[in-house]
């Protein structure tokens, strides 16, 4: 599927994206930063359950943006908590499988 032709058939044309705050001592070049809080993580979880259920979205097809960039310019997300949002997920009902 190539949403603009222009730019190839790159996933990113098509997905749906979610994206989060960085921490402030995140604006660096470092592999890690603080973390992401309690309130990101809730409201990551309530979206992607919805788009889950909206569009037929299955778990396995939940990925970081590190997963899909064919260009290999973006490694996040850094220090982000998969297991956390796990956790969050299974509490709505959404089961998702847990990354490293």
């Amino acid at each position: 599927m190539i949403s603009n032709p222009k730019l190839g058939g790159s996933v990113i044309n098509f997905a749906l994206h979610l994206s989060l705050e960085t921490p402030l001592d995140g604006e660096n070049e470092g592999a890690a930063h603080s973390g992401y809080t309690d309130v990101q993580y809730d409201t990551m979880a309530l979206e992607l359950s919805h788009w889950m259920r909206r569009y037929r979205i299955s778990p396995e097809h939940i990925t970081p943006h590190q997963h899909v960039d064919l260009g290999g310019e973006r490694a996040e997300p850094r220090s982000f908590d998969w297991s956390q949002l796990a956790v969050r997920l299974k509490a709505l009902g959404v089961i998702c499988a847990q990354r490293r």
